[in-house]
């Protein structure tokens, strides 16, 4: 196994486990987090008649709440997610390529506002 490999599975492991403990934190408040998504609907629709959010299978909810949590698992983790792929992808750069990259990141940064 080469060293590189190492370092791969390394960081790999590490971003699993973050996503996974962060999976698992916000599954445990999935309801809250699936309340405040849809607030705004219920707010549009608050005063009609028969206008209401439903599962209509048992197991709706269940998936639901899990997709909720891995996306808020996944939306709380990109920045280490993306830290640790620069950790890996950066010592294999040139100077002039990590500048560009620098260049880039401050330009998207420019037209945010």
């Amino acid at each position: 196994m080469r060293l590189d490999e190492s370092f791969l599975e390394r960081k790999v492991s590490q971003v699993e486990l973050c996503l996974f403990f962060l999976f698992v934190i916000f599954y445990f408040f999935a309801d809250s987090i699936y309340n405040f998504l849809v607030q705004p609907y219920a707010d549009a629709v608050e005063g009609e008649e028969g206008r209401r959010l439903i599962f209509t299978a048992l197991h709706e909810t269940f998936f639901t709440y899990i997709k909720v949590a891995l996306f808020a698992s996944l939306f709380i983790s990109l920045p280490f997610l993306l830290i640790q792929l620069w950790i890996f992808v950066a010592p294999g750069l040139y100077k002039n390529e990590k500048s560009v990259v620098a260049v880039s990141y401050t330009h998207l940064r420019a037209h945010e506002t």
